[in-house]
């Protein structure tokens, strides 16, 4: 007798069934779940690289940055040696002028350091241009310290023998050589090729804080197409996983709408849900939280002294700019001597005296008020709806500040200012503040320094501030 088991079954008709078989339906999910896993990879991978691309972005930036300004404080020295040898005729800025034009080649490293980010860039053109523009102002100096030279009968050095001066220049007397000098380095036609090359610096900085803005916001772009298509992901996994709907709408349903809501306000996003969700939502929060902060160092670089957390130079400028002169006030102050402070006490104490005035002029001047440092020892405030009727007020208050300087804080040493003033009625038609303002402090530095003057119809009347 054969057993029930032996003999052939005979089912229904499988066409009659309908449906999808489980097999069939666990390959298909299976085969699903591999793929989706793969997506999952891929689409991490793409995460971290957008990542890496943000942080590469961040350090050209900071490169070229740093490049630029070698340029300019380059040039900038070279000025200023040429400068001081022209009034001072010592040989030892002689000697610095060359060693940095030889040896340091700050330039020179600034434009090859760009060139290994930026080669093709705008903003390694105008560093080119502005080293070119270097170049053809070390002429005008070499020119002038060759009179210098001749003025002080000193031996002509190797670097200076291609000089041919005119013959008229030549037969000068040695003071006419020496005024020739002078004139030649500090005259209008000198100051604006000088101009021109750190406007050509300072549009290279804005192109590059331009252009790695943009990357960001590339990149922030990137992350959110990521975002979206890992929403795909997870829609197909809720798919996959309809037999589990209660674990699906815990774990990624719930967690996903919560995700899309916040970013939608760009808010952070709460780590909720499944491993793979809690995952991608922390890098989300991380790369978010290191976007801004990048964002925020950047905004905070482009417009604030390093050293002293003052505004920078770019800040002033673009504020003489845009405010209404006539309306607002303007100083213009230089520490006494920096350089002796330098020489005497070491860099160290001399960026201390700088941090020191800076706190004291934050501390005597409104948050409204522009406080700037617009290089070296050499500070700017724009004072903003500030009128004649005010110069009390404002000689009261740069007079403390001078008296509270001069006192000596801890290891830092006293120090005395030359403060000009210019009011915005002094500005007629062509004027500038800034010049007048300039004008006013060349007055208090004529007139023995340690104190301040208001510019006035074309002229300063200077106050002294004894140190006690």
């Amino acid at each position: 007798m054969k057993k029930a088991c032996d003999e052939p079954y005979i089912g229904p008709d499988n066409n009659s069934i309908g449906g999808v078989r489980l097999q069939i339906f666990n390959i298909v999910m299976a085969v699903a779940a591999v793929c989706l896993s793969v997506v999952v990879i891929f689409e991490a991978y793409g995460t971290a690289n957008a990542y890496t691309d943000m942080n590469d972005s961040m350090e050209t930036y900071l490169v070229c940055r740093q490049s630029a300004e070698q340029m300019r404080d380059g040039s900038d020295y070279l000025t200023q040696q040429a400068r001081l040898f022209a009034v001072t005729g010592d040989l030892a800025n002689l000697q610095a002028y060359f060693t940095e034009a030889e040896e340091t080649c700050r330039r020179e490293k600034a434009l090859e350091q760009m060139g290994v980010y930026l080669a093709e860039d705008e903003a390694y053109r105008m560093l080119e241009t502005a080293f070119a523009r270097s170049n053809e102002l070390m002429e005008l100096e070499y020119y002038s310290m060759r009179l210098a030279i001749e003025a002080k009968g000193y031996a002509v050095p190797e670097q200076l023998r291609q000089v041919r001066l005119d013959p008229r220049d030549a037969a000068l007397q040695p003071q006419e050589q020496m005024e020739l000098a002078r004139s030649m380095v500090f005259d209008e036609v000198y100051q604006e090729r000088k101009n021109g090359i750190l406007g050509e610096i300072d549009d290279c900085l804005e192109t590059i804080i331009g252009e790695m803005r943009d990357r960001q916001r590339s990149n922030a772009d990137k992350l959110l197409q990521l975002l979206h298509r890992q929403n795909l992901v997870a829609a197909l996994l809720m798919a996959v996983v309809l037999t589990v709907v209660a674990l699906t709408a815990a774990l990624i349903v719930r967690p996903l709408r919560q995700c899309v809501e916040r970013i939608r306000e760009n808010d952070e996003l709460a780590e909720k849900g499944a491993y793979e969700i809690r995952y991608l939502v922390r890098i989300y929060n991380q790369m978010r939280a290191r976007s801004r902060l990048h964002q925020d160092h950047l905004s905070y670089q482009a417009e604030h002294d390093p050293l002293t957390g003052l505004l920078n130079r770019g800040v002033f400028e673009k504020a003489r700019a845009e405010e209404e002169a006539a309306l607002n006030a303007m100083l213009l102050i230089d520490i006494d001597h920096f350089k002796e402070i330098n020489d005497t006490y070491g860099h160290e104490i001399g960026d201390s005296v700088l941090k020191r005035l800076a706190e004291t002029l934050q501390e005597n001047f409104r948050a409204d008020d522009y406080v700037c440092r617009v290089g070296g020892d050499e500070f700017a405030i724009i004072m903003l709806n500030v009128t004649p009727d005010m110069r009390g007020l404002i000689a009261e208050k740069v007079t403390r500040i001078n008296e509270t300087v001069q006192r000596q804080s801890g290891d830092v040493p006293g120090f005395s200012l030359s403060i000009g003033i210019a009011f915005g009625d002094t500005v007629g038609e062509g004027g500038d503040l800034y010049q007048n303002a300039d004008a006013a402090l060349y007055r208090v530095k004529e007139a023995g320094r340690a104190g301040y003057a208001f510019f006035e119809d074309d002229s300063a009347v200077s106050t002294r501030i004894g140190k006690e």
